[in-house]
């Protein structure tokens, strides 16, 4: 098929992710592995000769499960053994209550009797972060915690008694340009509270960054079903990028310094921002997408999704069972399904397409924390075309003042906009209380993985059927 040819970073991400949560929830052994990998080269083989395959296509599909059977066996990474352990680790991303620790050492048992060595850990950590203390991404941790699982996911903390400590070490220009960026937000988030209140600030930075939440608002976003909101996005990305290059289409610029200003912003805005799966979705994407038409070079989006999806993956293995990254690459992927199957149908493109995103969000919300949205899609779905742009655009300016040193412009801004805020925060407040989002049995959760399922696998099917049909029609005639 013309596709398979046409998508193989596409089709290799999508490879690349399946071997890996496939490898950390099932036990495989190399004797079936073999079996299911020779099997299926012989299909391909004999679907060649029947003429069912071309040799392209099948050389694509042994080369994908190749890499698929070959990761599932290799297992990629692994779950830690739980209890208590010393541990040392280096904060990989901050989070609102927690820390990410990529790589993560426990000490261990060695060989001989009595040895104890440093055993470098595969999975996904996150540490319970202390409040008080001031933690830098790039730091790395010692402490003596307990290590517990669930879902696969790695959870460590230090009793009272036992606190961590930090050690600092030397960064590398690129975590020097970064600390410094997040020592801005940080900056920002307390003029912000200084200048709207707690309560405001909370949405305002929420909103604009996706952080500054304590744990209350942040259960309370949980609950309204609007959490996409409040974490950077492609969302917050295509919003902030568009009015940065609107602006710079006012001014006379080479394509190569046009660029160059482009992904420097992305790339300040990911700085300051929390460097979310979802948010290094959005900037790679971006960056991919921008570099690409500087050279002509016609790219299918899928092929983005897909070369910004391997890029994290091969960068930390463990990312794929993150449940951002998920919802970041499901929602996109759910929105292009979407689109494609509405403009073969319709012959025209239509804004709904953004609900192509609850393909994916549905099954992987309810999997993972066993609800998924109700009145949050209506209100999110208005929210995200009136009153959100607005917001964000205010924000912006108000955050670039801040950092020019404009202060008095910046709280111009941000006062301007506190009754909009304030409705963002009754509207979070209305849907945490009245089912924004409904918890689910796990049959419940199944049947609706099902119909998702379903649905996505017979657009799939009708894109594909009408995309081959219209690259073998005649062309028409010239003029």
């Amino acid at each position: 098929m013309h596709f398979l040819r046409t998508h193989i970073p596409f089709l290799l991400a999508i490879t690349v992710f399946l071997a890996l949560i496939l490898s950390s929830t099932v036990v495989f052994y190399l004797p079936r592995l073999l079996l299911l990998a020779v099997s299926f080269s012989i299909f391909s083989i004999i679907a060649v000769f029947l003429n069912l395959l071309s040799k392209q296509t099948a050389f694509v599909l042994v080369f994908l499960s190749a890499i698929l059977f070959f990761l599932m066996l290799s297992a990629p990474y692994s779950s830690a053994p739980e209890g208590l352990f010393d541990v040392v680790g280096q904060i990989n991303r901050k989070n609102p209550n927690t820390l990410r620790i990529s790589p993560v050492f426990f000490l261990l048992d060695g060989e001989k009797k009595g040895d104890r060595v440093w055993v470098k850990q595969r999975g996904e950590f996150y540490f319970s972060r202390d409040e008080e203390q001031t933690y830098y991404t790039g730091d790395w941790l010692a402490f003596k915690g307990f290590n517990r699982q669930y879902s696969g996911i790695n959870f460590l903390s230090s009793p009272k008694y036992r606190q961590p400590f930090s050690y600092p070490y030397s960064p590398s220009l690129f975590e020097r340009v970064n600390r410094y960026f997040q020592q801005k937000a940080e900056a920002f988030r307390r003029f912000v509270f200084n200048t709207v209140g707690r309560e405001l600030g909370q949405v305002s930075t929420g909103l604009l960054l996706g952080l500054g939440m304590d744990s209350k608002t942040r259960e309370s976003v949980n609950a309204s079903g609007l959490s996409y909101l409040f974490v950077v996005s492609g969302f917050h990305f295509f919003l902030t990028y568009f009015f940065f290059s609107y602006a710079l289409s006012f001014f006379r610029t080479g394509r190569l310094f046009n660029l160059t200003l482009k992904l420097l912003f992305a790339l300040t805005f990911l700085f300051v921002s929390s460097s979310s799966p979802s948010a290094l979705r959005a900037f790679l994407m971006i960056a991919l997408y921008e570099t690409f038409r500087f050279f002509d070079y016609h790219v299918s989006a899928y092929n983005v999704v897909g070369i910004s999806a391997l890029i994290l993956l091969l960068s930390d293995p463990s990312i794929a069972a993150n449940a951002g990254f998920q919802l970041s690459f499901g929602a996109v992927l759910g929105i292009l399904l979407l689109n494609d199957f509405l403009k073969r149908l319709t012959k025209r493109r239509l804004s709904i397409t953004v609900l192509g995103s609850l393909l994916f969000i549905i099954p992987i919300t309810s999997t993972q924390f066993g609800s998924v949205p109700l009145l949050s899609i209506p209100v999110g779905f208005l929210l995200s075309i009136s009153v959100i742009p607005l917001t964000m655009i205010a924000l912006l300016l108000s955050l670039f003042l801040f950092l020019m040193k404009l202060t008095l412009l910046s709280e111009f801004f941000l006062l301007g906009i506190s009754p909009v805020l304030k409705l963002n925060s009754l509207v979070v407040e209305f849907l945490s209380n009245n089912k924004g989002t409904i918890p689910i049995t796990p049959l419940t959760t199944f049947i609706l993985t099902i119909i998702c399922g379903v649905v996505i696998v017979l657009m799939i099917a009708f894109n594909l059927y009408q995309s081959e049909k219209k690259r073998h029609e005649p062309p028409g005639p010239r003029i």
